[in-house]
């Protein structure tokens, strides 16, 4: 009988240490519960806007890089010192891969005109103006741009 007293004790004794901690769990939610709704729905509003922001913002100026791209790009394939200055300042109807890269930012295509660009630079024979904007490329596998530097000597 006696230990079974001791069970009992021990049994009551958990279930105290479980109500006392339920108790100051809902004592701290009910004096901050403003500051925690607050934080929630200052959470959800940062994530609401990420979201809006990318979809309505960014992938449309990126659509729009993306059209604008093609003419830098042919006249960076045509080589000549005149059509790679062309492919990096642009015309008068055409945007080149400076204007391309500075009036996109955050898009994937302003990204790809400065590693074009840093290309154009190259072939120009200007290599710190190349350093520099292919060091502004961002790219997680960053061995294209190795070998690119690496098969310049042909460039050059």
């Amino acid at each position: 009988m006696a230990s079974n007293e001791k069970l009992g004790s021990k049994k009551t004794e958990q279930e105290e240490v479980n109500e006392n901690f339920v108790t100051k769990t809902l004592a701290f939610f009910n004096k901050y519960q403003n500051i925690i709704y607050g934080v929630l729905i200052g959470i959800l509003v940062v994530a609401l806007a990420i979201i809006l922001i990318n979809k309505f913002y960014i992938q449309k100026k990126n659509a729009e890089a993306s059209a604008q791209i093609s003419y830098p790009i042919s006249m960076l394939m045509a080589g000549d010192s005149t059509s790679l200055n062309l492919a990096l300042e642009g015309n008068d109807e055409n945007d080149g891969f400076l204007a391309i890269a500075d009036g996109y930012k955050l898009t994937k295509t302003s990204n790809t005109a400065k590693y074009y660009a840093g290309l154009c630079y190259l072939r120009l024979g200007q290599k710190d103006e190349a350093m520099e904007y292919l060091k502004k490329f961002k790219k997680r596998d960053i061995s294209k741009v190795i070998s690119d530097l690496k098969n310049s000597k042909d460039i050059l």
